[in-house]
């Protein structure tokens, strides 16, 4: 289901981001959106079982073009402390919810509710991976 409502909206689906079972969710672009299907606690630690609590995290990130020293992130939780199967069953209802949030998450809604953060991306860019030789 997720492959497919990536292929009609024009989404890219991470699976098992930094090696921890999740599914990500990306509309690239400025604003960035975002959603994320995560299992709660240590994934590690845990034996894997339907019926582990997992969560819906939505978040969208803008970088105003007259000021891109900033970004600014507004997120919202979908779902919290749901079981797994709970999960697959109303994901179509997650997914609805999400593309809700993302049509209302305008850069100047964005810009207004959200929280600002240094844009260390920009620095990190920018910066040279190799210090110049000094002449």
């Amino acid at each position: 289901m997720l492959e497919a409502f990536c292929a009609q909206h024009g989404l890219h689906l991470d699976k098992n981001a930094l090696r921890q079972p999740c599914r990500v969710i990306r509309k690239p672009g400025n604003p960035n959106y975002l959603m994320d299907i995560h299992e709660e606690g240590v994934w590690h630690e845990m034996e894997y079982s339907e019926q582990l609590p997992h969560s819906v995290f939505a978040a969208a990130h803008y970088s105003s073009p007259e000021d891109s020293d900033w970004v600014y992130r507004v997120e919202h939780l979908i779902a919290h402390g749901h079981e797994f199967s709970s999960i697959r069953n109303d994901l179509g209802e997650y997914l609805s919810a999400w593309l809700a949030l993302v049509n209302t998450w305008q850069p100047a809604t964005i810009l207004e509710q959200g929280r600002r953060h240094q844009n260390l991306a920009k620095n990190y860019n920018s910066a040279p991976l190799v210090p110049e030789p000094e002449s």
